[in-house]
C-alpha cells in the first residue's frame, strides 16, 4: 500500500483515528503518512469547535426570499421556452418553486461547507509559526532520509540510535515549544523504532547493539533529570525533560527484555 492510497483512504475515512490494519501498517512505517494524519485529526477536532448558527436562521432566511414580491411584470423579458431538469414541470415532477428551493439550499449548503473549511484553515497554526508547525514533520522526514541508506537490520538500528542522541543533545537547549516537539520524537524514537529494530537483529547481533544503547539511554535519564532539578529550570521545560527520562526507562527496559528473550 503506497502513500497516495493510505492518505485517500485516511481523507474519505469517518474515524481516521481508527484506519484499518492495512493502512495502520503502513503508518508504522511512514513517518510523512503519520504526520499528514496528525493534521487531518487536528483539523478536525477544530472545526468541531466553530460556531454554527442555529437551523432556524437559515429557514426563515429562505422564506423571506421565496416570499419577496417578483419584479413588475413590463420588466421581465419576453418568455422563453426552458427545459427544466429533473422533470421540473413535468407530471409528477417537482415544481419550478420546489426546484428553486433546491438549488438555493444546495448554494447555501456550498457556502456554508466552504466558509466552515476556510475558518478551519485559519485556525490552524501556520503562517506565522512555520518553525512550530513543522518541527515534528522535520524529524521525522529526518528519520526517513537517513533511513534511506540504510539496506539491512544492523544499519538502521545504529541510524536511529544516533538520531535518538542527536536529539535528546538538541533537546537540552531548546526553549519550551520546540522541546514539545523533540520530547515527543524522541519518545518515539526509544519507545518505538529502537526496540522494533532490535527485535529485527540476529541474535548475535543484537546483543552487541543493545548494550551500548542500554547505557547511553541510562545516561540522557541522568541528565535529563539532572536538567530538571536545576533552579533555573523553568516547570513547562523540567516536565518535558522528565518525560524523556521516563522514555528512556521504557526504552531501556524494552531493550532489556529483548536480550532476555536471546539468553
Amino acid at each position: 500500500m503506497n502513500c497516495d492510497t493510505v492518505r485517500r483512504q485516511l481523507f474519505g475515512s469517518e474515524s481516521p483515528d481508527q484506519p484499518s490494519p492495512a493502512v495502520q501498517g503502513h503508518l508504522a512505517h511512514c513517518p510523512l503518512c503519520r504526520t499528514a494524519q496528525r493534521r487531518l485529526l487536528q483539523a478536525e477536532r477544530q472545526i468541531l469547535l466553530l460556531p454554527v448558527p442555529p437551523a432556524e436562521r437559515c429557514e426563515v432566511f429562505l422564506q423571506r426570499v421565496l416570499q419577496a414580491p417578483l419584479p413588475e411584470r413590463a420588466a421581465l423579458p419576453a418568455p422563453v421556452k426552458v427545459r427544466w431538469p429533473f422533470g421540473a414541470g413535468q407530471p409528477g415532477g417537482p415544481t419550478v418553486r420546489e426546484g428553486g428551493r433546491r438549488k438555493l439550499a444546495l448554494a447555501f449548503a456550498l457556502a456554508a461547507g466552504l466558509a466552515a473549511f476556510a475558518l478551519a484553515w485559519w485556525a490552524l497554526p501556520h503562517g506565522s509559526q512555520p518553525q512550530r508547525q513543522d518541527l515534528l514533520a522535520q524529524l521525522e522526514e529526518r528519520r526517513a532520509e537517513r533511513l534511506r541508506d540504510a539496506t539491512t537490520p544492523r544499519q538502521r538500528a545504529d541510524v536511529l540510535a544516533k538520531l535518538a542522541d542527536e536529539v535528546f543533545v538538541e533537546a537540552q537547549t531548546a526553549d519550551a515549544p520546540r522541546l514539545a516537539h523533540l520530547a515527543t520524537f524522541y519518545s518515539e524514537l526509544v519507545r518505538r523504532d529502537l526496540p522494533a529494530c532490535a527485535r529485527a537483529l540476529p541474535a548475535a547481533e543484537r546483543a552487541a547493539f543493545v548494550g551500548p544503547v542500554v547505557e547511553r539511554l541510562g545516561s540522557n535519564e541522568s541528565a535529563a533529570l539532572h536538567r530538571a532539578a536545576d533552579a533555573d529550570c523553568p516547570p513547562e521545560v523540567a516536565e518535558k525533560l522528565k518525560g524523556m527520562a521516563k522514555a528512556a526507562i521504557d526504552g531501556r527496559d524494552q531493550l532489556r527484555a529483548l536480550l532476555r528473550e536471546v539468553a
